[in-house]
């Protein structure tokens, strides 16, 4: 089975018209601040621009109420939510917009995520937080990553993955899928072609045996 490829921070319609037609699965649309954050009004022009794509709209201390109002405004399929480490809050956020919601792991979450809904997909962020981007700590949650896929859990990652390092990770963690942002960037927000498409044909050429 494919990996799920995810561009995220997406803030124009013309790169998720491209990424979209690139291969991409699912584009990220980011409401949590930061140099990609956007508005509803944005979202929903992008949102336009790509029909019948899955988009994620990326949450961190939204209120249910703002949530659902990105999930109907720009049509998300999937709710991606950091910094929400209570299982009720993902349950409640879920049933109140009718999507799947993505948690965000920390890393004291790994070894607890087996009494979560089994067909639940998580995120883990090979580099959360900038004092933990050392290749011990990635290498680290790499291993973490392939053990919780190892045990049937289902896990996209991210953090500092390019054209030139996803193949390896994604063969190491067995993971789901794989999610970008900066790694296929110009600048923040704006997205490399170029960058855009290795990604995803680096992806695509990697096959291995464990299916989801």
């Amino acid at each position: 089975m494919k990996l799920v490829i995810k561009i995220c921070g997406i803030t124009h319609a013309e790169d998720a018209v491209f990424a979209a037609r690139a291969g991409a699965d699912r584009l990220g649309l980011i409401f949590a601040g930061g140099p990609r954050n956007i508005t509803l009004d944005q979202a929903a022009s992008i949102a336009a621009a790509v029909p019948g794509i899955a988009l994620t709209g990326v949450f961190r201390g939204a209120d249910v109420d703002m949530i659902s109002a990105a999930v109907q405004t720009a049509a998300l399929t999937h709710v991606q939510l950091h910094d929400c480490p209570d299982p009720d809050d993902w349950d409640r956020i879920s049933a109140a917009t009718g999507r799947p919601v993505i948690p965000v792991l920390t890393d004291e979450q790994i070894t607890s995520i087996d009494d979560a809904d089994p067909r639940r997909t998580f995120l883990l962020d090979l580099a959360k937080l900038p004092e933990q981007r050392t290749e011990e700590h990635r290498q680290r949650l790499q291993a973490a990553a392939a053990g919780l896929a190892a045990r049937g859990r289902p896990v996209l990652v991210a953090g500092g993955l390019d054209p030139d390092n996803v193949r390896r990770i994604a063969h190491r963690t067995r993971c789901l899928g794989v999610d970008v942002a900066s790694g296929v960037e110009r600048s923040p927000g704006v997205k490399d072609p170029l960058l855009v498409r290795r990604f995803i044909q680096e992806v695509r050429s990697l096959e291995y045996g464990h299916v989801h």
